[in-house]
């Protein structure tokens, strides 16, 4: 066998590519609306129509997805192991009108659940409209935009109002999700390498000692 042979199988079992964690992820779509009449103001009028509708998606952790019984929990996407991994853009998206959100705008955002059932989000998406910050406040299944200067927000006007569709049969489209993440060698991997590397060295100096007879 070549060293270069040896040498490319050694590469391949190192940087080879896989799912490093045992948690199940499950990618998912999900739907919701603004809420009719006058809850639309300046400067969001032509941005966000009243009693419009607007999807999104999702990826969760089904080995976090909480029992039955256990009331109302918030999974935080940051708990993920491999979240990292996994694009703010593909964790976590909506449009609300002309403007979308990702996890990117607040990493620390949850996924709420109701006795193991999924009921919205637990977050407060900072973005700028206008010249001026805002915060996407998300409380479950329903959400209200403030103005938030300094990132604080001011409670006492809501400029857009709306709801998620909540529940398991709201999260729609599942699909097996994997995180492309570096592969942690297992022990016998690294007992290949180790000897694979000896291999190699010994191969070498074989070729070196021959070499140095040839020329003698």
């Amino acid at each position: 066998m070549k060293i270069s042979t040896i040498a490319f199988g050694i590469a391949a079992a190192f940087f080879s590519v896989g799912s490093a964690s045992a948690d199940v992820y499950v990618s998912a779509n999900f739907s919701g609306g603004v809420f009719s009449g006058p809850n639309v103001n300046s400067p969001f009028v032509g941005v966000v129509a009243p009693n419009s509708t607007f999807t999104g998606g999702l990826v969760f952790d089904s080995s976090l997805v909480p029992a039955a019984g256990s009331g109302f929990q918030n999974v935080a996407f940051s708990s993920f192991p491999d979240i990292g991994s996994i694009p703010a853009a593909t964790a976590f998206h909506f449009s609300l009108g002309s403007l979308s959100f990702n996890l990117g705008n607040d990493p620390l955002a949850s996924i709420q659940y109701n006795n193991g059932k999924f009921n919205g989000f637990a977050a407060n998406l900072l973005f700028t409209h206008a010249g001026s910050q805002y915060d996407l406040l998300i409380s479950g299944g329903t959400f209200q935009i403030y103005l938030a200067p300094g990132g604080n927000p001011d409670f006492s006007n809501t400029f857009v109002s709306g709801y998620f569709n909540i529940g398991n049969a709201a999260l729609t489209g599942q699909t097996p999700f994997t995180p492309q993440v570096a592969a942690v060698p297992e022990p016998s991997t690294w007992a290949m390498l180790i000897l694979g590397f000896a291999g190699v060295g010994f191969m070498a100096y074989r070729r070196r000692n021959q070499a140095m007879a040839i020329a003698a």
